[in-house]
């Protein structure tokens, strides 16, 4: 479907959930105020059934891909395995919006909602840790652009950030016929062709003046984002970007080259495995790569 509106808000015919949980993990629906956006917003949380009291859990915020929602994560994956060990997983809306404050429509402000809004509320209602180390952000297709977009806008949000087949090029995709409605849309959300808005919402020219000392540890899946990371790499001379082999024997649907959501449950994996290690101080392996944590270098 091609969207010409800033931000495609969801209508109110009935959606299909069906959520996959597990006996350990509980679910919970929550509808906010978000001052950005003027109005209430959704989100959806995953977390352990049985927690000590006073005890804080880091937050995974899991971004969703265009015409999706945020119950897809929940729905569409097995994720909700990986809040049985001790993370929160955090999955808003964000409509059709990049999680971009718009160009064009001044009242879709989502990035803001996301910064300011969100992980506000989620910290208030729920034991989620605060402070950057306890954060990371992961996101799939347009979802991707948002949570590489979000950490390299602030870098002090997240410690952590997962792209899996994101639309990292989408402010930098030249014009064409074919989609124009895509195109037009995409217009509305990061401005017009060389404008200051679209740079600013550009992953490959925010790398360019990222510091080193605070970009997030990265995940990639997508050969464009193993370019865009080794890019951080070479133009910082900095090696922290997580561009990982995946093991193509550790499922048949890896090797597939699809972005079709049991491709992402398996990259999901990975980078929960990853930041398991980040938090908890891990080095052993991870099932899913060649290589353990310690050794997660940029290849150049």
């Amino acid at each position: 479907m091609l969207a010409v509106t800033s931000a495609c808000h969801k209508n109110s015919e009935q959606v299909s959930d069906h959520p996959r949980l597990t006996p350990k993990v509980v679910l919970r629906d929550v509808s906010f105020h978000s001052a950005a956006l003027n109005r209430e917003m959704s989100y959806r949380v995953l977390l352990p059934a049985a927690m000590p009291p006073g005890t804080k859990l880091p937050a995974v915020y899991l971004l969703h891909g265009g015409n999706g929602g945020f119950r897809d994560w929940s729905n569409d994956s097995d994720v909700a395995r990986f809040a049985e060990e001790g993370l929160i997983l955090v999955m808003p809306e964000g409509d059709e919006s990049y999680y971009t404050n718009s160009a064009e429509h001044p009242q879709d402000r989502y990035e803001d909602y996301i910064v300011n809004d969100l992980i506000a509320d989620v910290e208030t209602r729920f034991p989620v840790a605060s402070g950057q180390e306890k954060r990371a952000v992961v996101g799939v297709s347009m979802g991707g652009f948002g949570a590489v977009n979000l950490a390299l806008r602030h870098p002090n949000l997240f410690a952590f950030v997962g792209g899996l087949s994101s639309a990292i090029d989408v402010p930098s995709r030249p014009f064409s016929f074919h989609r124009i409605g895509q195109w037009r849309h995409h217009e509305s959300i990061f401005g017009p062709w060389g404008s200051s808005t679209r740079r600013d919402s550009d992953p490959f020219v925010l790398a360019h003046s990222a510091d080193p000392a605070k970009v997030p540890i990265s995940f990639s899946r997508a050969a464009i984002e193993r370019a865009f990371f080794r890019q951080i790499a070479v133009s910082q001379n900095y090696c922290r970007s997580a561009d990982s082999t995946m093991n193509s024997t550790s499922s048949p649907e890896v090797t597939t080259g699809t972005s079709g959501m049991p491709g992402w449950r398996i990259a999901f994996a990975a980078c929960a495995n990853i930041w398991n290690h980040y938090v908890k101080g891990r080095e052993d392996s991870s099932s899913f790569f060649h290589i353990p944590f310690r050794e997660l270098l940029c290849h150049n």
